[in-house]
C-alpha cells in the first residue's frame, strides 16, 4: 500500500503576512499582515521603494494628497482627501443666511458692483479654530505682511465670480480673555471689507458680514450661489438657493440677485 505523499518543505509555497520572508519567492518583507501603508504592503512589496510623487514620505497608494506635500497627512473631515487639496473640508461650518449681489458699471466702464454677505461660521476645535487658521495664512512656508490668511471666492457656477482675499497687514484679530472676540479685515482699497464676531456664550461662533463695492460683476446667469471660504488649510464650502432659487430682479442699467437661507 502506497505512503501519503507529502509535498517537500522547499517547495512550499510563500504565504504574505506570515511574518516570514521566504527567501525563494519575490517577497520584500513581511511584517505579519497584509495591510497596506505600514511599511510593508499587502503583497510583502517594500513600501520604501514604491512611489512617493510629492517626496513628503508617503507613497502615492497611501498618500491622501498624492501630487501635494502633505507629510502630515491632516484630513480634519475624514474623508480620505488631505486638507491642503480638499476642496470641501467642513461642510456646514460656514453657512451664508443672506446673500445680496448688484451688478452695474459705470458709464467709463468701471464696475459699481455691490455684494453683501451675512452669515454664521462655526470654528470649533478640532475642525481647525479661527485664530489659529488666520495666524497660520494659507501659505505654510511664509509669515509674512502680504500672505493671504483670509480667502472667499464666490461664484455661480457661470460669469460671475467674486474673490475676496485679505493679507495678514490687511487683517486685525481682536482676543478678550483666551477668545478671539473680533476680526477685521479691509482691502488696501478699502473696497472689501470682512468682520467676524464672536457669538455671546459660544466662543467658537462668529456672526459675520461680508461687502464689497466698486466691483466689476457681469449680469447674473444662475438662481444658485456657492461660496468657499479657506483660512489656513481648511475650505469651507456652502451653497446658497439650492432649496429656494435666489431672485433676480432686472433694471433698466442694473441687475440685483438676492439669495435667502431658508429660516434666516
Amino acid at each position: 500500500m502506497l505512503g501519503l505523499l507529502h509535498p517537500a518543505t522547499g517547495f512550499a509555497q510563500a504565504v504574505c503576512g506570515n511574518n516570514v520572508i521566504d527567501p525563494n519567492s519575490s517577497e520584500e518583507c513581511d511584517d505579519g499582515n497584509t495591510d497596506d501603508c505600514d511599511g510593508c504592503s499587502a503583497f510583502c512589496e517594500d513600501e520604501n521603494l514604491l512611489l512617493d510623487s510629492d517626496e513628503d514620505g508617503e507613497i502615492d497608494n497611501c498618500d491622501n494628497c498624492p501630487e501635494v506635500w502633505n507629510p502630515g497627512q491632516e484630513d480634519v473631515d475624514e474623508d480620505g482627501f488631505g486638507d491642503i487639496c480638499d476642496e470641501a473640508d467642513i461642510l456646514g461650518s460656514f453657512v451664508m443666511g443672506l446673500f445680496k449681489a448688484t451688478s452695474g458699471f459705470r458709464p467709463t466702464g468701471e464696475g459699481a458692483g455691490r455684494i453683501a454677505i451675512r452669515g454664521f461660521l462655526d470654528a470649533h476645535p478640532p475642525l481647525d479654530g479661527l485664530q489659529a487658521g488666520l495666524e497660520q495664512g494659507l501659505d505654510p512656508d511664509s509669515d509674512g505682511p502680504d500672505e493671504i490668511v483670509l480667502l472667499i471666492t464666490v461664484d455661480d457656477g457661470a460669469d460671475f465670480q467674486q474673490v475676496f482675499a485679505f493679507s495678514r497687514s490687511e487683517c486685525q484679530l481682536r482676543i478678550k480673555g483666551p477668545f478671539l472676540s473680533k476680526v477685521i479685515c479691509k482691502s488696501a482699497d478699502r473696497l472689501k471689507k470682512a468682520i467676524f464676531r464672536n457669538v455671546p456664550f459660544a466662543p467658537d461662533v462668529y456672526k459675520y458680514a461680508i461687502r464689497g463695492k466698486r466691483l466689476s460683476i457681469l449680469p447674473f446667469q444662475r438662481d444658485q450661489v456657492s461660496a468657499v471660504m479657506t483660512v489656513g488649510t481648511i475650505d469651507r464650502p456652502d451653497v446658497i438657493g439650492e432649496i429656494q432659487p435666489c431672485n433676480i430682479k432686472l433694471g433698466p442699467t442694473k441687475e440685483r440677485l438676492r439669495c435667502i437661507e431658508p429660516g434666516s
